[in-house]
């Protein structure tokens, strides 16, 4: 396959969303699996999230314990256990399986409490994601894995703190969200297309990112939890004045679903990441069975 669109034969951008400073596009799709992974927030105890025996920074350890295939999704925020962490990347897990998965820290000040985490309810902000992908990529076509610098997310959350005003004594993005909580409310007031999949999202600024997922009900998992995340790139421009760029936004999704050269990985459990750095794009696809679960992509910035 030389393109994503061979994937979803009808893959296109819907008529445009304004909330605020953030404009969302639907991405709508056909052809689509039936077939829905559980997540975070619908597996109540079935999906236990652990520190290893040796507790590390870049990892952790989960427990599927039902006959359902669990998805993670790229940036969600698992909260509790030594520190707050993101997942670094979207893996697709077998039902009764373990699997030491890849995370990154987003609470730089704490190193301690019991071993459990729990689901934080939210995704790391576009900025952050695209920041981890770049490591990523770095480190997967080098051969080492899925490795994060982890000095700079610390040193972007700290950035997007100070820009926004808000304090954490543990220095936790988790607190950021909760400190606007009111302020991005508003952002997740969002009613989905019967056939959507994703999200194309810009700011008055610039455009932030992409996200495309299996199908609509698994999309509507993630649907505010996106929302949210993306609210607070918005909040961080509407301090600067700017217009939207509609068509830098289509020829963005345009530049996503042609994309012809890709660098295949295995993926952190099922499937393959085919990850991409072309054309202004860096992004990837979490690909199994020939489905697209997750492809996420952010602009390339010089």
């Amino acid at each position: 396959m030389s393109e994503f669109k061979e994937f979803f034969p009808n893959f296109r951008l819907g008529e445009p969303n304004i909330i605020s400073n953030l404009i969302v596009f639907p991405v709508h799709g056909e052809s689509y699996s039936e077939v829905t992974p559980i997540t975070l927030d619908d597996s109540g105890d079935g999906i236990q999230i652990e520190e290893l025996t040796k507790p590390a920074v870049g990892n952790i350890n989960i427990r599927n314990l039902t006959d359902s295939e669990f998805f993670g999704g790229e940036g969600e925020e698992l909260v509790g256990a030594l520190q707050h962490r993101i997942f670094v990347t979207s893996f697709l897990l077998p039902g009764r399986s373990e699997k030491v998965v890849p995370v990154s820290c987003v609470e730089e000040g704490r190193w301690q409490g019991d071993r459990q985490f729990l689901s934080g309810s939210t995704i790391a902000y576009p900025s952050l994601r695209a920041l981890t992908s770049q490591s990523i990529y770095q480190s997967l076509s080098k051969g080492r894995g899925f490795q994060v610098d982890q000095k700079s997310i610390w040193k972007e959350i700290e950035r997007k703190q100070t820009t926004l005003k808000t304090h954490s004594q543990t220095r936790s993005i988790h607190d950021t969200f909760d400190q606007l909580k009111d302020e991005i409310a508003h952002f997740s007031e969002y009613t989905p297309y019967e056939d959507q999949v994703g999200f194309l999202a810009l700011t008055n600024r610039r455009i932030l990112c992409a996200d495309i997922f299996l199908n609509p009900e698994l999309f509507r998992k993630f649907m505010r939890k996106l929302l949210i995340s993306y609210a607070l790139d918005a909040i961080e421009d509407s301090s600067t004045p700017g217009s939207f760029n509609m068509e830098n936004g289509k020829e963005f999704f345009s530049a996503i679903i042609t994309v012809r050269k890709f660098k295949r990985f295995a993926g952190v459990a099922l499937g393959e990441e085919w990850r991409f750095k072309e054309r202004g794009v860096l992004g990837k696809a979490l690909i199994h069975e020939q489905r697209i679960y997750h492809l996420s992509a952010f602009p390339l910035h010089p």
